[in-house]
């Protein structure tokens, strides 16, 4: 099934959350694997199925149980990224009302993507200077990015970001500079039989210039040198979901993200 490499994939990305401070950790428990980062901020603890969830077993409700009753106890934010592909039709229709019982609301789709080989980018793009994060100068540069490009508080991003621990499990890290200025990002993990793609970012001046696309290319192009050719997986946000379709990605999972409130 085409969702399956980006669901673990993505499970495996989520893991990595769990090194950013020596306060983290991941676990997996019956059909769910639970990852907190040591930091207070929902998108960094997260909850996710790793197996189907069928009503016969308790399901959805028993593992979002679970999971809520793991997170109260360390008094932090958490979200369930829930792959729709594990649930039943019936749980499936019923799952923000599942959710919604241990106080999770819906916050957005996001999702799965796949490409056996990307397509030629159909415009030349910019020339961007690539440096890979390998040092505090890079993880700030990484961070003050992402952070800035996605609304990220830079506290929290520097906290998972800025972190040397982070940066010695799978993900790989580049950064795209333009006169020697940070400019964008991306990052690649190379798990679950796929290469996935995270952190695609570029600062809002630099925008619709083609600087996400070099950068995301520049990575998966190192990452398949390193781990081999992919398949490439990622969750798409709406915003980059008509670039990555003109690369060569296909929606191949449904994917919800829930955040307790």
């Amino acid at each position: 099934m085409s969702w399956q490499p980006v669901e673990r994939n993505l499970r495996r990305a989520m893991r990595a959350f769990s090194l950013a401070s020596e306060g983290g950790e991941a676990r997996d428990m019956p059909g769910v694997t639970l990852v907190s980062s040591g930091v207070d901020y929902s998108v960094f603890n997260s909850a996710m199925l790793s197996s189907p969830a069928p009503d016969s077993d308790g399901g959805l409700d028993r593992r979002a149980a679970v999971a809520a009753v793991h997170f109260s106890m360390r008094r932090i934010g958490w979200s369930f990224w829930l792959c729709e592909d594990l649930l039943d039709p019936s749980t499936r229709r019923r799952a923000s009302d599942i959710l919604a019982r241990c106080n999770l609301r819906r916050l957005t789709e996001a999702p799965g993507m796949l490409a056996e080989a990307l397509e030629p980018p159909l415009r030349p793009l910019p020339w961007l200077d690539y440096r890979r994060v390998a040092d505090d100068r890079t993880r700030g540069e990484f961070c003050h990015v992402t952070a800035t490009a996605f609304h990220l508080p830079f506290a929290i991003g520097q906290a998972i970001y800025g972190s040397e621990r982070f940066w010695q499990g799978d993900y790989r890290g580049w950064i795209g500079y333009r006169d020697s200025q940070p400019i964008a990002t991306a990052a690649t993990l190379a798990a679950g039989g796929a290469i996935g793609l995270y952190s695609v970012a570029t600062l809002p001046e630099h925008r619709r210039q083609g600087c996400a696309e070099a950068i995301a290319r520049h990575a998966l192009a190192q990452a398949s040198a390193e781990s081999g050719e992919g398949p490439y997986v990622l969750q798409s946000t709406p915003a980059g979901y008509a670039l990555y379709e003109q690369m060569g990605y296909r929606t191949a999972g449904h994917f919800t993200i829930y955040v307790a409130h």
